[in-house]
């Protein structure tokens, strides 16, 4: 029987992906009486709009879409780079407090208004509106990041589209804090219309730094640019001046303070609805966590679409396709779809949508919940599996070496260590719990699952199997029913963090690429198949895998497909050899290439809701390769970064010693036991090399490395420990027989 011909298989996977990827995303649009808010209240969280104490806030939160914002920034937090970022539609940083400055103020640092040194200083002659005099060290601060930041990108495109824009805002402290210009400015830091000066505080001796925001004022400057301007950036700043004060009060103070300040926001917003809101679509947006909330980790900031027309329910985007989730660089690209505007390349972000939903809030709070509990217990509980595996794999190595009474307690402990990826990812399925119990149910669960899977097989190498079966089987149906599962584990991606939101990420790419490969070569070499059976099942594997790997809406793992490909191609095309070839790598290299090319292909030019590889490919198109090229020098920045400071490269580091062992050692596989069993010797190689190509595909390579040789490493581990355990009861029998 002959393989499939490559030619009917990829037109086959071709239409698999136009399948799963095609689906029309509904685009926010304007009425041409309307005009858009973008409401900043700096410091607001989640808490806030729950209290349904405030009238004002509760009845607009029951009449709005809500969702949670990633407020994640290049560099470190502060609130000049959030909202830098939300007006690039990318990460951007800012080096300090730069001010943005009303064009007619006096500078204080430097002679001259606002207008005339920002005017010198970036060639640009103004008479009004909103400068930022800093942009020129913002531009430096952002050159090099890794990747195109265009700094004023979202002002810029409405400006050359003939929408006038207005900042209107201040968060001064004890220093000028103007943070709202970079929002809206354009590419050279400028906002035609708007006012940040001073005169928008209402002297109080009871206010924080003596004064609190004046609504009367601030409604005044909006009214003053209404008919002059399409689209507002307004800043309420009092929650953060609040917070900023803190360090001066007495402890209690503050609780008293920050209710003064929401009873005051209550008041301006009745005000603004009542003036505004029914010729007015409001975009309301935490921009940044107050500092207590960022150290507790409640870094998901609250965000709401309201006007008449929109019905309760939450945000999405395409950029986490997670009901409720948006990120911060969805703003930008949300603004100018409002307009029918086009976005440019650099700008990575994906306009927001809305899903109806009867009951937003509790969905929200139970995903804020969730995040927040696992960002907070991941790095603690991850050290402690890390240690776990550390340990036992340096016991299995001092076990070859020093025979030791132990073999019996690895046939549970290595397969335990493969089973807690499986245990995370049946944890997420239930409400999170806890540190400690979340520990506890940890090990309670992966103890009944070893002891159940030992049971069953009656092996310590046939319980690490069927842990493998189940996680491989979990994972495919996780992957297949919108990776709920693996965004929820602790040993998947974080929300918080924003590094992905959806697909498969790197810890269970590897723990896929590891178990479905060791998992081919114990079945394998158990059932004895013919050899044209054994190609045509690991080329099905191959298939499918790569197609759950790489696919837009499914695993959306470019490393991984590169991976995963690389390791099936060389077990197939190596099937029949006793040792590795050269030709044999680099044959499955290029064919895991052309599929992954097939797959990003596709997403970039065929999907609706193209993942982050289609949107590198449009980048690299409209900005040349070079963009490219960027791309790859900071993932393997990262890799390097990660392989130097991560503890999974000690897990790495005592597999690949552990393996080393396997053949060196006093309890070493022999040669000829390997080349009896070709196919488990090409399944094994296979995911060794599969292992290599995910360590230098992958931006976080060393977790997807060490979590791709875990299976196949305890495997081998357990093969050798049993058949040594073999020949010893072999020799003690024999020697028996021969004194008898």
């Amino acid at each position: 029987m002959r393989l499939p011909r490559p030619r009917g298989f990829l037109f086959a996977v071709l239409a698999g992906v136009l399948f799963f990827s095609f689906g029309s995303v509904p685009a926010l649009s304007a009425p041409a009486d309307k005009k858009l808010v973008l409401l900043l209240i700096d410091g607001l969280n989640f808490d806030d709009i729950c209290r349904g104490s405030l009238s004002s806030l509760d009845e607009f939160t029951h009449q709005a879409a809500w969702g949670l914002m990633n407020t994640a920034v290049a560099g470190q937090p502060n609130l000049e780079s959030a909202y830098l970022t939300l007006g690039a539609g990318t990460r951007a940083r800012s080096p300090g407090n730069l001010p943005g400055f009303t064009a007619f103020e006096v500078m204080p640092d430097e002679p001259g208004t606002a207008a005339e040194v920002y005017g010198r200083r970036s060639g640009h002659k103004v008479t009004q509106g909103v400068v930022q005099p800093g942009i020129g060290i913002l531009e430096l601060a952002n050159a090099n990041l890794g990747y195109q930041v265009r700094l004023g990108a979202l002002g810029q495109v409405l400006r050359e589209a003939g929408i006038k824009t207005a900042a209107i805002g201040t968060a001064d402290t004890n220093t000028l804090e103007r943070p709202v210009v970079n929002a809206l400015m354009d590419e050279t830091g400028y906002v035609p219309y708007g006012y940040t000066a001073p005169d928008l505080f209402h002297p109080d001796p009871d206010g924080p730094f003596g004064a609190w925001t004046d609504p009367e004022a601030v409604l005044q400057r909006i009214g003053e640019v209404w008919d002059k301007a399409q689209v507002f950036v307004v800043e309420w700043a009092d929650l953060y001046r609040v917070e900023a004060y803190i360090p001066f009060l007495r402890p209690g103070q503050n609780a008293a303070l920050r209710e003064q300040a929401l009873a005051r926001l209550d008041v301006f917003l009745r005000s603004f609805l009542a003036r505004f809101g029914d010729r007015a679509t409001i975009l309301l947006i935490g921009p940044a966590p107050g500092n207590r909330d960022f150290e507790a980790g409640r870094r998901l900031t609250p965000v709401a679409l309201w006007d008449h027309r929109t019905k309760p329910g939450l945000l999405t985007s395409a950029t986490t396709r997670r009901a409720g989730l948006i990120a911060n660089i969805d703003i930008a690209p949300s603004v100018l779809a409002f307009f029918n505007l086009p976005q440019p390349a650099a700008m990575l972000g994906r306009p927001i949508t809305g899903l109806v939903n009867g009951s937003p809030l509790a969905e929200l709070a139970a995903l804020e919940r969730r995040a927040v509990l696992n960002f907070n217990q991941r790095p603690f509980v991850i050290r402690v599996y890390i240690a776990y595996l550390i340990a036992v794999l340096a016991l299995a190595v001092v076990a070859f070496w020093r025979p030791l009474c132990v073999s019996r307690w690895l046939n549970f402990l290595l397969p335990a260590g493969a089973t807690v990826p499986l245990t995370f990812l049946v944890l997420a399925a239930l409400p999170p719990q806890p540190l400690p119990a979340t520990l506890g149910m940890s090990v309670l669960f992966t103890a009944l699952f070893v002891a159940g899977f030992g049971r069953l097989t009656g092996s310590g190498s046939g319980a690490l199997m069927l842990s493998g079966f189940s996680t491989v089987l979990l994972l495919t149906w996780d992957v297949l029913h919108g990776q709920r599962l693996v965004a929820s584990s602790l040993l998947g991606y974080c929300y918080i963090s924003g590094a992905r939101y959806y697909g498969l990420g790197n810890e269970y790419m590897g723990v896929f690429l590891g178990a479905g490969l060791t998992l081919a070569a114990y079945l394998l070499d158990r059932h004895r198949l013919p050899t044209w059976s054994a190609s045509l099942f690991l080329f099905f594997l191959l298939s499918v895998g790569s197609f759950l790997m790489g696919a837009n809406g499914l695993g959306s793992n470019a490393g991984g497909t590169l991976a995963w490909a690389s390791g099936l191609g060389t077990a197939l095309l190596g099937i029949k050899r006793s040792e590795i070839r050269l030709g044999d790598v680099t044959s499955a290299l290029f064919l895991a290439g052309v599929f992954l090319a097939l797959l990003a292909w596709s997403d970039w030019q065929l999907a609706a809701k193209a993942s982050h590889i289609g949107r590198a490919l449009n980048l690299a198109s409209n900005s040349g390769t070079q963009v490219l090229l960027d791309t790859i020098v900071r993932k393997a920045e990262m890799n390097l970064r990660l392989i130097r400071y991560s503890l999974w490269s000690r897990v790495l580091l005592m597999l690949l010693l552990a393996l080393t062992s396997l053949f060196l050692g006093p309890c070493r596989l022999r040669p000829q036991f390997m080349r009896e069993r070709q196919f488990l010797t090409a399944c094994l190689r296979g995911s060794l090399i599969g292992t290599l190509v995910a360590l230098v595909a992958n931006d976080s390579g060393v977790v997807a490395a060490a979590t791709g040789l875990l299976f196949p490493v305890l495997f081998l581990i357990l093969l050798a420990l049993s058949t040594t355990t073999r020949e010893k009861q072999q020799n003690q029998q024999e020697l028996a027989m021969t004194r008898n």
